[in-house]
Order: C-alpha cells, then sequence, then structure tokens
C-alpha cells in the first residue's frame, strides 16, 4: 500500500492562524493608536513650554505678554492667520511628522495670564500653560481624554464644562 504525504495546510488550519492574527490585531491596534495620542500630548506639552518661555521672555523685554505669536523669538514652520474672533491676536498652524494638526496660540478668552495653548484639530483637546506654572489639559470630548491627560502627569484637580457642557479640564502637577 502507498502511503500519501500531505502536501498543504487544511482549510482549518488556515482559519485557526488568521483567527489568531485577527485576535492580536484587535488586541495591539488599541494600544498603538493610544501610544500615538500620548506621543502627540507630549510633544504639544513641549511646544507649549517652548512658547511660554518665549513669551516670558517677550514680557521681560516689553512688560506685557504679545498676543501675537510672530512677536516671540522663536519660529514655526507653518501657516499664520488669526484665530477667530480675535483681531490682534495671531496663531501658527502646524502638522506634526504623524500628521496630526496643531495650533499654537498665546492668548486665551479672559485669561490674561496664558503663556501658551495647543489644540490638536479638530478640538479634540488642548494643553494650556499659565504664568503661575499650572499646566491644564482640556478635552473638549468629555472624559474621552482623561488617560491621555493623566500620561503628561499627576491630575490634581478636575473641573466640567470649562469651556463647553462636554468639556473637562484636568490641572497636571509634573
Amino acid at each position: 500500500m502507498k502511503k500519501h504525504l500531505k502536501a498543504g495546510f487544511t482549510l482549518i488550519e488556515l482559519l485557526v492562524v488568521v483567527l489568531i492574527i485577527g485576535i492580536l490585531a484587535a488586541v495591539a491596534l488599541p494600544q498603538y493608536y493610544a501610544a500615538v495620542q500620548r506621543a502627540d500630548a507630549a510633544e504639544m506639552l513641549l511646544i507649549a513650554k517652548a512658547v511660554a518661555e518665549a513669551n516670558t521672555r517677550y514680557k521681560l523685554a516689553n512688560n506685557t505678554y504679545t498676543r501675537d505669536i510672530r512677536n516671540l523669538d522663536i519660529e514655526f514652520k507653518g501657516t499664520y492667520a488669526n484665530p477667530s474672533g480675535c483681531t490682534d491676536c495671531m496663531s501658527v498652524y502646524l502638522t506634526t511628522k504623524r500628521g496630526s494638526h496643531l495650533t499654537v496660540s498665546t492668548w486665551l478668552w479672559g485669561n490674561d495670564d496664558l503663556l501658551a495653548m495647543v489644540t490638536k484639530d479638530p478640538d479634540i483637546y488642548e494643553i494650556h500653560l499659565a504664568e503661575n506654572g499650572k499646566i491644564e489639559c482640556i478635552s473638549r470630548h468629555g472624559e474621552a481624554y482623561k488617560k491621555l491627560c493623566e500620561s503628561l502627569g499627576k491630575v490634581i484637580s478636575v473641573t466640567t464644562g470649562c469651556f463647553h457642557t462636554d468639556s473637562y479640564c484636568y490641572t497636571i502637577q509634573r
């Protein structure tokens, strides 16, 4: 009697491999996207710190903070434009290496001690640095970005409705 050698995989074996790959992808992709978000937030914080330091140097030289980011001694490769509703303000719109769109400003309505504000467009979350050293991470979509804000440092207070009814402001201690 002649023996036949198996030359290939059965359909069941192939389906099991595809199933395992699918499960691994389902676990890995959310973790990857979370890591990218944390990297974006860390980059936003670095940009905000650079703008805040430049705005502090501007105040030392001119006895006032500027609302026009072009007056600072740092340069951005982006598009400069007036934010809506502010004629004497100037922001810069940037695209990061990972393709995230950021808006960098030195102003905020009714907050004269704000040194820097970086927003991830379209208005997903923001990072603010104030004159008193306070760092705020603002989520405009409820608690969706709470873990992201927590990745920047210890959350010492949370305020709801700080910009609109569904926003959360996390004060960060580093």
